[in-house]
């Protein structure tokens, strides 16, 4: 069972933790409640683009028993979850989400996922037609965005890139809850246009995406959200993230 520990010990120790690992990292960065400064912790969530060594050197931690698995075992290629008992008078056992991105275009849709409470990340992946916040003209799948017309994958390196595609304003970490309500932004063209063609004459080829996104995203604020309940999103954003662990 997991512990819960007070925020501030939960950033000390993951503070440590990040310390040791950086010089086996090409980039780390803490995430999931700890990222939104919950008020406490369950497990530390931390995301990394890892350099080659940082496997080797997870698992000489594994094998001096200094850190241990997590059951049932997640200790793959991009996912890799461990156990470690903090020293001092008040010895307190601390598990950690290491999640591993060897491709560094997956850091920005990934990080999205791993910052927002369940509910929120559901939404970010979920159509707006089926009561979610994502652009038709995308799809979300293996931690990349595609566009669906050209089947091409985004770049989205950085987390501000994904919510830009979506017309969103990207909001602070702390405000990634189930109450968030998305404040829509303009979207900004990388190359300006003369004109802007329909939906059936952009989906038919091209590469005008973000031309896409903007007028989806302007018709679909028009659209009803369904509701639905917290279980239900949970469940499924769960499920999302197990599939794209390695």
């Amino acid at each position: 069972m997991k512990n819960k520990i007070s925020y501030a010990a939960a950033n000390a120790i993951a503070s440590k933790v990040i310390e040791r690992l950086s010089s086996s990292c090409v980039r780390i960065e803490v995430a999931g409640s700890l990222r939104r400064k919950a008020a406490t912790v369950g497990d530390i969530e931390i995301m990394i683009i890892p350099e080659p060594e940082l496997y080797d050197y997870l698992d000489n931690l594994l094998s001096q028993k200094k850190i241990r698995l997590t059951e049932p075992k997640r200790w793959g290629e991009k996912f890799r979850s461990f156990m470690m008992t903090t020293t001092g008078g008040n010895p307190i056992d601390v598990q950690f989400d290491l999640f591993l991105q060897p491709d560094p275009a997956t850091f920005g849709v990934n990080m999205v996922i791993r910052t927002g409470c369940a509910e929120f990340s559901h939404r970010m992946v979920t159509l707006r037609s089926a009561g979610g916040w994502l652009p038709e003209c995308y799809l979300v799948k293996n931690a990349r965005v595609w566009d669906r017309a050209t089947g091409e994958a985004l770049d989205t390196p950085e987390e501000k890139d994904v919510f830009r595609l979506w017309g969103m304003e990207m909001p602070a970490p702390e405000e990634r809850t189930e109450m968030f309500m998305p404040v829509w932004s303009e979207v900004e063209f990388e190359k300006p246009v003369a004109s802007k063609p329909t939906f059936g004459q952009a989906a038919m080829g091209g590469k005008l995406t973000m031309e896409r996104a903007e007028q989806i995203v302007a018709e679909s604020k028009q659209w009803a959200l369904p509701l639905f309940g917290k279980e239900t999103a949970t469940r499924m954003a769960s499920e999302a993230i197990a599939k794209s662990r390695g």
